[in-house]
């Protein structure tokens, strides 16, 4: 009999050691269960986040430099306002002006619209798309140059230095002060918000 016994304590040995595996694959199905869920949900966190980075990228939308609105024009209008109105540049201007030939003075535009360009696209300090106007001229300084040259009108006109004044010296005049103008425009433009 003691054989059987131990044949019986064997076997029981046996069968508790299969019963423990059996166990212990269960606990490791169900960990391996509950780690493909984890995994099932953080694929599901990670289409939810995909989808608000696509949500967030529609809502920003345009970069703010890529097209031109009338908030670009009122910062234009206000830099080159004080760009000429801080030091009194336009009253100098002025004067300068009436030694001046016409050359010149056509040369300070083209120098001013050029400064507004470097200034603009080549600084770096914000990224701008650049759209042209007829082919070859940037709208975004094109725009800039030319509210500053309305805003030196404006200026000379409230201050009654253009009043019995000829074309001519009026030109001149808008040319000298143009540099200022665009500077204080283009600064504003670059500086401003979004």
């Amino acid at each position: 009999m003691p054989k059987k016994k131990v044949k019986k304590d064997r076997l029981s040995k046996i069968e508790n050691k299969i019963d423990e595996v059996l166990r212990l694959e269960k606990i490791q199905l169900k960990e391996q269960d509950d780690v493909e869920v984890l995994e099932r949900k953080q694929l599901r966190e990670l289409g939810d986040l995909e989808e608000l980075q696509k949500k967030i990228q529609k809502e920003v939308g345009e970069h703010p430099l890529r097209k031109i609105t009338i908030r670009d024009i009122s910062k234009g209008v206000i830099g080159a306002f004080i760009g000429i109105v801080s030091h009194f540049a336009f009253f100098e201007g002025a004067h300068i002006a009436e030694d001046i030939h016409l050359f010149r003075a056509v040369l300070l535009l083209v120098t001013s619209y050029f400064l507004s360009i470097i200034f603009i696209y080549l600084t770096g300090y914000r990224k701008i798309k650049q759209t042209m106007l007829l082919y070859f001229l940037p709208l975004r300084s094109t725009v800039i140059f030319f509210t500053a040259l309305v805003v030196i009108v404006f200026v000379l006109f409230i201050y009654g230095i253009v009043e019995h004044s000829s074309i001519d010296l009026i030109f001149r005049q808008v040319a000298v002060i143009s540099l200022p103008a665009v500077i204080g425009a283009s600064a504003a433009d670059l500086i401003g918000g979004e």
